[in-house]
């Protein structure tokens, strides 16, 4: 069964999966460019191929335009060809690949550049599209989202339990009448502590040091006879003494 020139222009379309111009396209089938173009309005008022117009701006600032069209898979028409095996026989031997050569033996300069521009344009689509596949890849899941959630609700209730337990301390500590230290008595408390802790120091430092004037030893030896060990040499220093 030989295909007429609509099932011709379909399966070129439906095999190559790629958009076509028109010059191309004739090249593909081996056909004149008007019955071509006549053909394609037939199959775009019938749905099953689409076309679109892309302007080009050329050097000398005027405008091209390039019309690509390809074939709509998604197309009623187009299933039931492909399930009768219409769009899947092959023309004749030879003829896709001779038609590719024509097909590149007449492009021009301008339609390479033109080719390669938009070539360059998909790529850069491309590489977007794939970051925000990664992009979306990366975000949680509603089941992650879930179980995040439920973890912030455990703790903001561990939270809420602390802050309640405090504040029913602190009723029962004002019920009681006792009283916070303030700020002003803790330093009291260090300073007293630290007074405390500077006469015990001089009091065992004036022990030492008259037990080695008994013993004619040296106040360092004496503490290594007695075990004792000087703050200083172990490098332990006082809190500063506060100013109130």
């Amino acid at each position: 069964k030989k295909l007429n020139l609509e099932l011709s222009l379909l399966r070129a379309l439906y095999v190559a999966c790629a958009p076509f111009t028109l010059p191309l396209l004739a090249d593909r089938v081996r056909q004149p460019v008007g019955p071509v173009e006549f053909a394609l309005l037939s199959l775009l008022d019938k749905g099953m191929v689409r076309k679109k117009d892309f302007p080009r701006a050329r050097k000398d600032g005027s405008v091209a335009t390039r019309t690509l069209y390809w074939c709509d898979v998604t197309h009623r028409a187009v299933k039931e060809a492909v399930e009768q095996k219409d769009l899947l026989r092959s023309p004749g031997p030879g003829e896709d690949g001779k038609a590719v050569r024509t097909a590149r033996a007449t492009a021009t300069e301008e339609d390479v550049r033109e080719a390669k521009a938009e070539l360059q344009v998909w790529s850069k689509r491309g590489e977007a599209v794939r970051a925000e596949i990664a992009r979306l890849v990366g975000e949680p899941t509603n089941g992650e989202l879930g179980e995040r959630l439920e973890e912030a609700n455990g703790k903001l209730e561990e939270v809420q339990a602390a802050v309640e337990k405090a504040r029913e301390e602190e009723r029962a500590r004002k019920e009681s009448g006792v009283e916070l230290p303030t700020p002003a008595s803790i330093k009291r408390k260090i300073n007293e502590m630290r007074k405390e802790w500077v006469e015990r120091r001089n009091k065992c430092t004036d022990f030492i040091d008259l037990l080695a004037d008994g013993m004619e030893k040296k106040p360092k030896d004496v503490r290594k006879l007695l075990d004792v060990v000087d703050d200083k040499e172990e490098g332990v220093e006082l809190p500063p003494k506060y100013v109130i």
